[in-house]
This record gives structure tokens, sequence and C-alpha cells, in this order.
């Protein structure tokens, strides 16, 4: 039961891995295609900023689309890291260095997303893109978002204290 569940749980990583990597190409592709005329991806700018296009800085649109890219890429890097950590729990090994170097890498893909994430949301309130038809619109869930995602790494970053002190301990008895 234990292995069967590790296992789809590594398929479950590996298939939002490469999901989010088939999202960060078509998100990149509509963006950049879409800024050279008149399509949805100018209407979603203007409908993101409550601006017209020609009213938006274009370095807002690149920062906004970098963070957006950063928390994708964030995100499928989690998911891949989740699911060599799946094949590393089947052969029941919790904290050797192999599994200690992925909850470390786990750990800066949170810190990475968590930051991004704040990021995106601080950028919107500054820009007071903010509105009440806005789909961008802050809510209290953008912010237990953002809680959530600090748990979440603070769990992680303990986690990764007790395997090195697990790994210090068994280096000093042998």
């Amino acid at each position: 039961m234990k292995t069967s569940l590790i296992k789809a749980a590594g398929w479950l990583a590996a298939g939002v891995r490469f999901f989010f990597y088939f999202l960060i190409f078509l998100y990149l592709f509509f963006t950049l295609a879409g800024l050279m005329g008149d399509s949805f991806v100018v209407q979603s700018w203007e409908y993101t900023f409550n601006k017209p296009i020609d009213q938006i800085g274009g370095w807002l649109i690149l920062l906004t689309t970098g963070l957006i890219v950063l928390i994708l890429s964030s995100i499928s890097h989690i998911a891949h890291s989740l699911q060599k950590l799946c094949k590393l729990l089947l052969t029941e090994d919790y904290f050797t260095s192999a599994s200690m170097e992925l909850y470390q890498k786990l750990l800066a893909g949170l810190l990475t997303l968590t930051a991004s994430q704040f990021s995106l949301t601080t950028l919107i309130f500054l820009t007071k893109a903010t509105g009440p038809h806005n789909f961008l619109n802050l809510r209290w869930s953008d912010f237990f978002l953002n809680a959530s995602f600090i748990l979440l790494t603070y769990a992680v970053w303990k986690l990764v204290q007790k395997g090195q002190q697990l790994e210090t301990e068994n280096s000093e008895f042998i």
C-alpha cells in the first residue's frame, strides 16, 4: 500500500512538472506574440492593470511576466524535487545524503516560490492594479496563500535541520 502510494505521488509530481513546463511555454509564447498586435493578450494586460495598453509601462509587463514565469518554474522545480524524493523514499532511506540534498533543493524551490508570490502580490498592490472587476484583485486568499507557502517552507526547513542533525549524530557515532 505504502509503495503504491509513493509511486502514485511520484507519477503525479511528474505530471505536474511537465504540465507546468508546457504552461510556461504557452505563457511566454502568447505573451511575446500577443504584444505585437491586437489580441486577447493585450486585452488581458489592459484588464489586469485597469489602463489602456499604451499607458502601461513595458517594464511593468516584463516584471510581471518574469515573476509569473518564476512562480511557474518554481512549482515545476518543486514537483521535480518531489518526484525524485518519491523515488528515494521507496528505498526507505529518509535522511541519507541524497535525500538531504533533495530536501535542500525543495527548500530552495519553496523559498523562491514564496518570495516570488509575495513580490507579485506586492507589485500588484503597489501599482494599484487591483479593482473590483479584476482577477488580480487582492483577496484574503492571496495572503493565506503567502502564509501557507511560508509555513510549508518552515516545515521543510525544520525537516532539513533534523536530517542534518541526524546525519551529524550518525557520523559521530561511526
